[in-house]
């Protein structure tokens, strides 16, 4: 059954015991005193079916495994035995004099070349294509 035909096949009709059950869950003061009462006034009927329905149908349970692993056959990858190994690489001290050439166009200053084919972003945004 394809979707045009499961949306156009028509619910079956609650039972007596199941309108009876959403009518005492939706009763409020003023409600009709009885089911049958409530069942001849359309928007009633309308509530009272519709719960009905709806409590009727089978409770959502959750599972214990993610959606894309449900399905039969799924790929599992296996559980690494150790943690990966990351290389890495020791950074040298600069030494005092290295750093004070550095440091001598002034503390906090700092500039950046650009390449020849450099694009400024904002200034393109800005629509400033005078240079």
């Amino acid at each position: 059954m394809n979707q045009t035909e499961a949306s156009n096949t028509k619910l079956p009709a609650p039972t007596r015991e199941q309108l009876l059950m959403a009518w005492r869950h939706m009763r409020r003061p003023g409600w009709p005193d009885t089911l049958d009462e409530a069942l001849q006034l359309h928007h009633y009927r309308i509530c009272i079916t519709g719960l009905a329905r709806r409590m009727g149908r089978p409770g959502w349970t959750p599972s214990s495994l993610p959606l894309q692993l449900m399905s039969a056959g799924a790929p599992v990858p296996p559980t690494p035995r150790s943690p990966p190994v990351v290389a890495r690489q020791r950074l040298r001290l600069l030494t005092p004099d290295e750093l004070a050439q550095r440091n001598a166009a002034g503390i906090g200053v700092w500039s950046r070349t650009k390449p020849a084919g450099w694009l400024d972003v904002k200034k393109l945004a800005a629509n400033d294509i005078e240079d």
